[in-house]
């Protein structure tokens, strides 16, 4: 999804040319992008981590999905 997000940034940009919003519009989606890349990598740690301490892959997909009981 925020790969489609940048490439349409992109094409966005490179249309309508440098300008204030054009530039806020590519710090936006890129601030994005790199956000996304901590909250995973953040989240394969912990999913390590958990796995590490005795959880299943089972159990782990429940907690993602919200399905502990």
């Amino acid at each position: 999804m925020i790969g489609q997000e940048l490439e349409a940034a992109q094409r966005i940009c490179e249309t309508l040319g440098d300008s204030e919003l054009t530039n806020e519009l590519w710090t936006e989606v890129v601030a994005a992008s790199d956000g996304l890349s901590r909250y995973l990598e953040h989240s394969f740690r912990l999913r390590t981590l958990a796995l590490e301490s005795g959880i299943s892959s089972t159990q782990w997909y429940a907690i993602r999905k919200g399905k502990t009981s």
